[in-house]
């Protein structure tokens, strides 16, 4: 998962800025979980205009994003049952998830 991670990284209100510690905190905020029984039932790609018309502004603990940024898109899926937000940004070709709340 690490691996599609882009620094900084925001984790819920948290700006984290090394690698290592992404890594500490996936595993300190996974440990817990039973994530084989986790299941993705949707996932929404939104532009931020599109993300903010249907469900309103981020509440205000992220404040932090920069989800306005250009070549932002949003994804908003449904994670067992609760929501959840990543925030992803293109470096190159490929996409980076550089932000994440459920």
């Amino acid at each position: 998962m690490l691996a599609h991670c882009g620094l900084p990284f925001m984790l819920e209100d948290r700006r984290i800025d090394r690698a290592d510690e992404l890594r500490s905190e996936w595993v300190k905020n996974l440990r817990a979980k039973r994530t084989d029984l986790l299941v993705l039932y949707d996932v929404e790609l939104l532009t931020p205009p599109e993300m903010e018309k249907k469900y309103g502004a981020p509440p205000r603990r992220l404040s932090g994003w920069s989800w306005r940024s250009a070549n932002t898109s949003l994804a908003v899926g449904n994670l067992s049952g609760h929501a959840m937000v990543l925030l992803l940004r293109p470096v190159g070709a490929a996409w980076q998830i550089v932000g994440f709340h459920d």
